[in-house]
């Protein structure tokens, strides 16, 4: 156990989180999400950390939209926007793009920095 570590079950959509934290790490959720959601998603991120705080997040690396059963022996839907609308969402909401690149193919990290 970590200290100061707490982890949240629920739909990223609706969960509450009433505290701010100093970083949040989402790793492979917005790729489940409905693209539609996305633009709130990172609205929601930035509500939920302190200024200052840092926001780790994955996407894909181009706008697509596909249903897999490669992955878990069950069809698995996968979302992502252009890189340059995460960018848009990202700095009207208070974010400072730290970095973006890809770890493997047809997938970005991004860490960002929420300036309030």
């Amino acid at each position: 156990k970590c200290p100061g570590l707490h982890t949240v079950y629920g739909d990223i959509r609706s969960v509450t989180l009433n505290n701010k934290y100093d970083a949040l790490l989402e790793w492979w959720c917005l790729f489940h999400i409905p693209k539609q959601d996305h633009e709130k998603m990172i609205s929601r991120f930035a509500s939920w950390i302190k200024p200052g705080g840092f926001l780790e997040f994955t996407t894909g690396d181009q706008d697509y939209e596909h249903k897999s059963s490669d992955m878990l022996n069950q069809e698995l839907a996968f979302y992502s926007l252009d890189p340059q609308l995460y960018e848009k969402y990202l700095k009207e909401n208070g974010f400072k793009i730290l970095l973006r690149e890809n770890d493997q193919e047809h997938h970005l990290v991004w860490i960002a920095q929420y300036e309030g």
